[in-house]
């Protein structure tokens, strides 16, 4: 649905007066609303599926904006490179949010994970903790059912220092114990991150170029390039900034 409606989601993020920037034929252009459309694109992006087909959908909608401009700079009565950098920024502020909601869903599985692993671990250093202070056999240790019953049937002279096997315990919770998953979750996705940027940017580079190749236009390609980079650049940190706005995240 979101690929379908790229003109009125350009338009809702765009905000008043680029209606003649984000050419559409839409019989109703203007219902959207633009924290809604940015949580939506938010949720719509945890699924992979959805993700790929909104990607496809701003991509072609992109290129096809792009070209329109490109070859009848008469459609805005602005410049070109006004046009061109109004669409730009648009594709970087969506593929931006669709980036972030993937980098946000990874930060907080990584983040669950590492809780879910420290917390069996302390739960466990906690058991042994308490079958070694009632006396059982350091071999016996992990053969005793995690009952009252099993503990009182295995708890044998055992001639053990249980202080020294408690601290032992402790010791391993410590050296165990995960941590750094959300600063290694942020690394990782920092790097998707900028990939993806670099790919949103270098996609809309190629449009404008092969339409000004297509049809022939004076617009010069290097000068093309720098504002289109800028642009997408733009729109891409503005994702961020909305997303704190509208939507709590794990990465906040």
């Amino acid at each position: 649905m979101a690929a379908a409606y790229m003109p009125e989601i350009g338009l809702s993020l765009a905000g008043p007066g680029a209606e003649t920037i984000f050419p559409t034929n839409s019989a109703a252009p203007y219902g959207l609303d633009k924290t809604d459309v940015t949580r939506f694109l938010y949720e719509v992006a945890r699924d992979p599926a959805g993700n790929a087909s909104v990607l496809y959908g701003e991509s072609i909608y992109t290129s096809s904006a792009l070209e329109a401009h490109i070859a009848d700079p008469s459609i805005f009565d602005g410049t070109t490179n006004d046009a061109i950098l109004a669409v730009t920024k648009n594709s970087g502020l969506i593929q931006g949010t669709l980036a972030h909601s993937r980098a946000d869903m990874d930060i907080s599985d990584s983040v669950q994970q590492q809780e879910d692993y420290n917390d069996a671990l302390k739960q466990k250093g906690d058991y042994f903790k308490t079958l070694l202070s009632t006396g059982v056999g350091v071999g016996s240790v992990a053969l005793v059912p995690a009952t009252p019953a099993g503990a009182l049937v295995g708890a044998v002279a055992g001639g053990f220092f249980g202080g020294v096997s408690g601290m032992a315990v402790d010791r391993i919770l410590e050296g165990q114990e995960l941590d750094g998953a959300l600063d290694e979750a942020l690394y990782r996705n920092g790097q998707d991150l900028n990939s993806s940027e670099d790919s949103a940017k270098q996609q809309n580079q190629w449009s404008a170029l092969d339409a000004i190749n297509k049809h022939h236009s004076d617009l010069k390609p290097g000068a093309t390039e720098n504002l289109i980079r800028d642009a997408v650049g733009d729109g891409w940190r503005d994702s961020d900034s909305l997303l704190e706005d509208v939507h709590s995240r794990p990465s906040a």
